[in-house]
């Protein structure tokens, strides 16, 4: 791993040690936070910075570093010990997204057939020749919920075959 350092071209701005350690101290603060992408380029632009001032050289036209050498030490990064990448967010437990989208799919069928079968105004026997009390008790709880919601009103219920 070391190899990387000894051979030609550019000189790191950071060693596999001060990686490690920006990892670790990161990672045993008291929030426990992950040590994200732009942790990595704030903190390779700050030894960038450190470098140009320790060679005697200006840093008010300094270039960021650059979006590959951000990513080839973040892959450096997460080969540390106990490491952690975040590139946005956490993603939602597979139970979560579940739960959620039948909770979700449940209250929109639940509103459809509320919308669909019932009317507001009175009953009309050439319509739906069946009273209420004929209709099964789910149905007749949502017939009383819709008209809880709406002020006591009147509601019609239409026959699910129209």
């Amino acid at each position: 791993m070391e190899q990387w350092i000894k051979g030609s071209g550019r000189k790191p701005l950071l060693s596999l040690q001060e990686v490690e350690q920006l990892v670790t101290e990161a990672q045993n603060a008291s929030s426990g936070r992950s040590y994200s992408i732009n942790d990595i380029n704030e903190t390779l632009n700050k030894a960038r910075e450190k470098q140009l001032k320790d060679n005697g050289q200006s840093t008010l036209n300094m270039k960021g570093v650059h979006r590959s050498t951000v990513d080839n030490y973040k892959g450096i990064a997460a080969l540390c010990n106990k490491a952690t990448i975040v590139n946005k967010v956490q993603q939602k437990t597979d139970r979560r997204y579940t739960a959620e989208t039948s909770l979700l799919s449940t209250l929109c069928y639940l509103m459809t057939v509320a919308a669909t079968h019932l009317v507001i105004g009175e009953r009309d026997e050439t319509i739906n020749p069946h009273a209420i009390g004929d209709a099964s008790p789910g149905a007749i709880l949502l017939h009383n919920l819709v008209q809880d919601c709406n002020d006591k009103a009147t509601i019609r219920h239409i026959s699910p075959a129209l």
